[in-house]
């Protein structure tokens, strides 16, 4: 049996047909997901897009860093005294810190969630100064060899010490 040219041309365009709707078929655009799991995908990436989204709308309001810290209202007297004091000296020199803080300053205190600025203030600027980023934030370690405890990181680059030792 044989083929003329026009069933040739027939089959061919058959093929070439099957072919593209084969091709199609595979085919999803990017808006519309395919399955139950795709729909579950993209649910997450939403959750955590708005969980970071709220997690930095919370950080932004660190009362360490504020630029209007809190000051109980004195009397000129009181404040001048206030400033003559240790922990008064420190706040003079910082205004943009807390009096809490310069109170735990003045009395030599160290603790989680002060600032990198509080701590250089306190012991000066460190021996090393060791950055790491494996593809994330910047994560910190800054290391006093000559004090206790030695040192101190910084685990999401705020410039807030997460951790001591």
């Amino acid at each position: 049996m044989t083929l003329t040219d026009k069933e040739k041309e027939r089959i061919k365009e058959e093929e070439s047909f099957r072919k593209s709707v084969q091709k199609d078929l595979g085919k999803v655009p990017w808006w519309k997901p395919k399955g139950f799991g795709a729909w579950i995908f993209i649910i997450i990436i939403v959750l955590a897009v708005i969980g970071n989204i709220s997690s930095k709308s919370l950080s932004g309001s660190n009362v360490v860093n504020s630029k209007l810290a809190v000051t109980p209202t004195r009397t000129p007297a009181e404040q001048k005294t206030w400033y003559q004091s240790k922990a008064g000296k420190i706040c003079k020199d910082n205004p943009t810190w807390s009096e809490k803080d310069c109170t735990s300053l003045a009395n030599d205190m160290i603790w989680v969630g002060m600032s990198y600025d509080m701590l250089v203030y306190k012991r000066g600027e460190p021996n090393s100064a060791n950055p790491s980023n494996y593809g994330g934030k910047t994560k910190w370690q800054w290391c006093w060899h000559d004090r206790t405890p030695d040192c101190f990181y910084d685990n999401n680059d705020d410039g807030i010490i997460d951790s001591y030792n």
